[in-house]
């Protein structure tokens, strides 16, 4: 028998090593040392993105023949550089000692180039923060294993080496290690893999290299699960650092009877948890408060394993039993956050509020509404914040007619002001904001719905400055009451907007993306390999700083399936989403999120034995994959509704977080994915 429901935290975030914080900038280099000597140049340190840009290999170095490889090769910012050596030592240094970039250049004077190892050293510092490496001793051959071999040279985890051949596929940002070549082996990066759960190990990938390749770009076949050895050369793949997101769990003190849920239903609610940074997250509770059962608000602060939580200490007109609720959280920066709700007031009626703060402190605030509205009833449903701020609040409050009227609010900390905005003009009675999304710059759109006499139909708002309201352009003779899901911006006057609607003729539900800004074009989704043509809907879009993922469902043999798409404007690629073997039924992904450097996270169920498991994703977005919550909380995630947000700091150090019910637990809990 199932137990009450609990709010469990699902985040997903680095780990501790790769969250060093870099020098305040480029210091001179370090003294010299003994050729076999290891050491790791901390003091040298230079800022995260230094060795980022096309421009590193020649600015940096100071040689006019450097340059990279190749224009369109590279990763995470990262491009491998060129010339390659003119010669072979094993005696050579990393780094060169006398060089001003000490920690990433190597082998300087006449026959000046650079060998792969300096490009995984400036890849693992900038993607990672894995302090640069050094010594006669260390080679291509030996890199990966000296990244987690013991003394001072242990930086990661021995868990992540992983030898070839295991049943462990090799995912972009992965490193690998060769043996061969005259015994100095070599050292790559992965940047693409078509890997796929199910395919029997066998697929491809890309590697980016120095001191190889011409175009600093191999192809590689991996069969079997073990990585073949690159065409044309006498190298040899024998183990790699497997980087790959990753689950693991950590309790968390959570207030006795927390739900964590947001009740208005897919489409209406924010994010009920976002993360500022890796270090920095915040989660909008609502908790039953015993014995009386009612609803509460609440914030949870923290990261990893180490959360906090508090009631929201509601405003003065709030009534005596205290009841509120918390549906949405957006973060302009490391400390200034903001979670959206509504509180009863005295006059027993529910009324918006704004609870703004980070860490321990926080003030909760009635929203304000435009001159000539009813303090209440109101409330807010969502809230998104530019970076750096201001924010955006969307919900509803009772305008003099008596009906609810569309409600936009912008500002930060204690200062908002109500926004104006109208409904369409076809609207009659009532008519509400759901959610709002925003770029990094301020740039937003405002999704909501009114009710035109016949049904319910979608209409958007995009600003600042805001204009009047945008009509969904539906085909003719569509129902669009279903209503929008969680929108994401691209960037600034670049938007996405999933809708679902049905059609005379039509069994079932048909989706499409609306990709615009002030104006929109509807753009239709597809479906995998056997789907059925039209049948692919999305619940939401969310987008890192190149790309956008969407996720929702498509039908199948007459099933529901869980559904990813990847891409963005007009150009999406279509993909089952993997799910466990046992999986059987119907299955869908609810909730996408993607921080900045690429790492994606999403949330959904499937079917197992007549139950519904929840379905837990994580990946670049192009390639998604399956995960179990680690034991034991893997026994004990039901249906799959979960609000999940990610953040990066800068490129491959990402956080996602997802928060959601779970049934029965033995503790509140935090799981980490790896980014």
């Amino acid at each position: 028998m199932k137990a009450s429901k609990r709010l469990v935290i699902i985040a997903a975030g680095v780990t501790p090593v790769l969250m060093l914080t870099a020098a305040a900038g480029a210091a001179s280099a370090p003294a010299p040392v003994k050729p076999a000597h290891l050491a790791s140049f901390a003091a040298s340190l230079p800022l995260r993105d230094f060795g980022t840009g096309s421009s590193f290999c020649q600015s940096a170095t100071g040689f006019k023949a450097a340059g990279p490889l190749s224009s369109d090769v590279s990763f995470a910012g990262v491009y491998p550089c060129g010339p390659i050596p003119n010669n072979v030592t094993e005696t050579f240094g990393v780094p060169a000692v006398h060089h001003a970039y000490a920690s990433f250049f190597e082998y300087p004077g006449r026959d000046a180039g650079f060998q792969c190892v300096e490009l995984a050293n400036r890849f693992l510092w900038v993607a990672y923060g894995v302090k640069p490496i050094s010594g006669s001793d260390l080679d291509g051959y030996n890199y990966v294993s000296t990244e987690v071999g013991p003394g001072a040279m242990h930086r990661l985890p021995v868990s992540d080496l992983v030898h070839n051949g295991t049943h462990v596929p090799y995912l972009p940002g992965d490193v690998v290690s060769f043996s061969g070549f005259h015994g100095a082996g070599h050292v790559a990066i992965v940047t693409k893999s078509t890997y796929k759960p199910g395919d029997n190990g066998s697929y491809q990938v890309d590697l980016m290299e120095e001191d190889a390749s011409a175009g600093g770009r191999t192809t590689v076949q991996v069969t079997d699960w073990s990585m073949q050895d690159p065409p044309g050369t006498d190298v040899h793949p024998y183990e790699f650092l497997d980087l790959a997101p990753r689950w693991s769990a950590a309790a968390v003190p959570q207030m006795s009877g927390a739900t964590g849920l947001c009740t208005g239903g897919l489409g209406s609610c924010g994010p009920t948890i976002a993360c500022a940074s890796p270090t920095a997250c915040a989660a909008a509770i609502t908790y039953s408060e015993e014995p009386a059962g009612i609803d509460r608000a609440a914030i949870a602060w923290g990261y990893q394993s180490t959360w906090h939580t508090q009631a929201v200490q509601l405003p003065a007109n709030a009534a005596a039993s205290k009841f509120s609720t918390l549906s949405s959280v957006a973060c302009a920066t490391p400390t200034e956050c903001v979670a959206v709700g509504s509180y009863r007031n005295a006059a027993n009626e529910d009324q918006g509020m704004l609870v703004s703060g980070s860490g321990s402190t926080w003030h909760a605030a009635a929203a304000p509404v435009p001159h000539g509205g009813k303090v209440g009833p109101g409330t807010l449903q969502s809230v998104a914040c530019a970076q750096g701020g201001p924010c955006v609040a969307a919900g509803w409050y009772t305008a003099s007619t008596g009906y609810s009227a569309p409600l936009l609010l912008q500002g930060s900390g204690s200062h908002w002001q109500p926004v104006p905005v109208q409904a369409p003009a076809s609207s009659i009675g009532s008519a509400t904001l759901n959610s709002v999304t925003c770029a990094a710059t301020l740039s937003c759109v405002a999704v909501g719905d009114y009710y035109n006499g016949q049904q319910d139909n979608d209409f958007l708002i995009s600003g600042p400055p805001w204009k009047p309201p945008t009509l969904s352009p539906l085909p003719e003779g569509s129902d669009g009451s279903e209503p929008a899901g969680t929108a994401a911006c691209l960037s600034a006057g670049h938007c996405l907007v999933p809708v679902a609607y049905s059609t005379p003729g039509f069994s079932g539900e048909r989706g499409e993306l609306l990709s615009g800004y002030r104006t929109w074009t509807a753009v239709r989704l597809l479906v995998p390999p056997g789907g059925k043509t039209g049948s692919a809907n999305s619940w939401s879009v969310a987008c890192s700083a190149s790309s956008c993922l969407a996720g929702g469902w498509y039908t199948a043999a007459g099933t529901e399936r869980a559904l990813t798409e990847a891409g963005q404007g007009t150009s999406w690629t279509p993909a089952a989403a993997p799910l466990p073997a046992a999986a059987s039924g119907q299955s869908t992904v609810f909730h996408v999120a993607c921080a900045s450097g690429g790492l994606c996270a999403a949330t959904g169920y499937y079917q197992q034995s007549g139950n519904e498991e929840a379905l837990l994703l994580s990946g670049n977005g192009t390639a998604m994959f399956q995960a179990p919550a680690p034991a034991p909380y893997d026994t004990y995630w039901d249906n799959g509704d979960y609000s999940v947000t990610c953040a990066s700091a800068p490129v491959f150090a990402s956080t996602c977080a997802i928060e959601g019910p779970a049934v029965g637990a033995p503790t509140d809990s935090i799981l980490w994915i790896a980014g």
